[in-house]
């Protein structure tokens, strides 16, 4: 996709069964939160004493835990992290805070020398007890701190975007393929899609989006982009979104490089695209897939074509997802670059999350989304 293009893109049925991650207790059908540690400067090795402080962010929204909320003495939470070569868990008690330390142990095939290497995106895997806030709140919406009931600025117009994070992101709502209605709210971790209209059967209506970079003229807070490809850095992307069952639409990344550091227009290097999931039976640009590929610990189908002039190479996930955790960037373009479509003397200029809406779209939510370094 790109911006005020008319181009149609060539798209097949493709069947995935839906990858599933669900944890259970005798007690309570579990839900999943995202939390972020904040002491994640260097791996940490499992010791009886807590190791890292972790704070609740970016509830789903059939989950009543959010920050600043108490649990009943009778609660139990257990965490799960991913170690070096095995699993572990830590459990905290009762009346804990949105803020609190934890200890892990390690799992199954750990030694006494694993180490905590996924420091964003820790789960909150299960629970045990009652789940509640104190106060309760008397509600019949969503949950608070969930992407359908977060404050936020509203974005209707076509091509509108606003800042977020302290503009270290801007969300767009990005109608390019349509002249059909479209409205977000932007907050500080994401956005969510209040109302689309969408219906088309050739081709995605929008593309609304989180970026990082610099994209149509506008580039936000510190950003290192746009950045020399063959001095990247590992970077990484962290990404949560909600999704409808209903609906026809991807959940994409779309990477864009130029042969200059362009700042402002169109990027005419390539464009990437890694989806995590689809819906409704659609298929990148390229009219099949030329290959399949490991990185970042999934395996992925690689499609190759045009948009236009402009070469796209397309990712699709075998599994699909609705959270990756420190997803390789660099690893990705470092695949195109040995597939012929990047250039090492060109420059990365933006990296953006999103999804591509052909019908329905009402729903999609972005939780959380970040670019580190």
């Amino acid at each position: 996709m790109f911006q005020g293009s008319g181009l149609r893109r060539a798209y097949k049925a493709l069947v995935c069964e839906p990858c599933k991650l669900a944890f259970c207790t005798a007690a309570l059908v579990v839900s999943l939160a995202t939390v972020s540690l904040a002491n994640a400067a260097t791996p940490v090795a499992n010791a009886a004493t807590p190791v890292a402080t972790l704070d609740v962010t970016n509830v789903s929204a059939t989950l009543l835990w959010v920050k600043g909320a108490h649990f009943p003495a009778s609660s139990n939470v257990t965490v799960a992290a991913e170690l070096t070569g095995c699993t572990g868990q830590g459990t905290v008690n009762s009346n804990v805070t949105g803020t609190f330390t934890i200890g892990f142990s390690p799992g199954p095939g750990c030694s006494g020398a694993a180490k905590i290497t996924a420091w964003a995106g820790i789960v909150v895997a299960r629970w045990s007890g009652v789940i509640g806030v104190e106060p309760p709140a008397a509600t019949t919406g969503p949950p608070t701190g969930s992407p359908a009931s977060k404050p936020g600025a509203k974005v209707c117009d076509k091509f509108g975007s606003t800042p977020v994070a302290g503009g270290a992101y801007l969300v767009q709502n990005n109608v390019w393929g349509d002249n059909t209605e479209q409205c977000l709210t932007a907050f500080s971790t994401g956005f969510r899609i209040d109302k689309a209209t969408h219906d088309k059967s050739s081709g995605p209506a929008a593309y609304p989006s989180i970026v990082s970079g610099c994209w149509q003229g506008t580039c936000t807070t510190g950003t290192r982009f746009p950045a020399l490809v063959s001095s990247l850095p590992p970077i990484t992307s962290s990404w949560s979104v909600t999704t409808p069952a209903t609906g026809k639409y991807n959940v994409a990344y779309d990477i864009w490089l130029d042969p200059t550091m362009r700042k402002t227009g169109q990027s005419t290097g390539a464009e990437l695209m890694i989806w995590l999931k689809e819906q409704g039976g659609i298929d990148p640009i390229g009219g099949q897939k030329s290959a399949t590929v490991q990185l970042g610990g999934a395996t992925w189908d690689v499609w190759i074509g045009k948009n236009g002039a402009t070469p796209v190479i397309s990712w699709v996930r075998q599994q699909p997802t609705d959270v990756v955790n420190n997803l390789p960037i660099t690893d990705f373009v470092k695949d195109a670059m040995t597939r012929g479509v990047v250039d090492s003397n060109w420059y990365l200029t933006n990296i953006q999350a999103g999804f591509e809406p052909w019908q329905g779209g009402q729903g999609l939510s972005v939780n959380s989304f970040s670019v580190s370094p």
